[in-house]
């Protein structure tokens, strides 16, 4: 039993802030994917000293999936998947893309009324 003067030190983990991602992932609230990335951009800044891995991209992603501007969130999954490919490249095995993120790309890219839709889809 601890005594009322130590305090618990307890901090988020990755598992912590890819639930919250997650969680904003599958609401139906419009600012859903917006709240997403504000987590992911505190995680890039290192703020938390948590840094994100590939469920965090995948998460982020699937928001993306739900935005109303669909033309905007394939723009942006383009970035994320590009992000986690160089990171990949610089020598982190574990951000290698994966059939969860291109499976979300060709979700986003398939609805999305872009001139350069069906060229993304056909690289994906």
């Amino acid at each position: 039993r601890e005594s009322n003067d130590e305090a618990i030190d307890i901090k988020p983990d990755i598992v912590t802030f890819n639930t919250l991602i997650d969680t904003w992932a599958n609401s139906s609230r419009e600012d859903a994917s917006q709240r997403a990335e504000e987590i992911l951009s505190k995680l890039k800044d290192n703020m938390c000293n948590v840094t994100p891995d590939l469920i965090t991209y995948g998460a982020i992603m699937k928001a993306l999936t739900k935005s109303n501007d669909v033309n905007a969130a394939a723009l942006r999954c383009d970035e994320l998947l590009a992000e986690v490919t160089s990171t990949y490249r610089q020598g982190a095995r574990g951000m290698k893309p994966n059939e969860v993120l291109y499976k979300i790309m060709i979700k986003i890219w398939s609805r999305s009324t872009l001139p350069q839709s069906n060229d993304r889809l056909e690289k994906l």
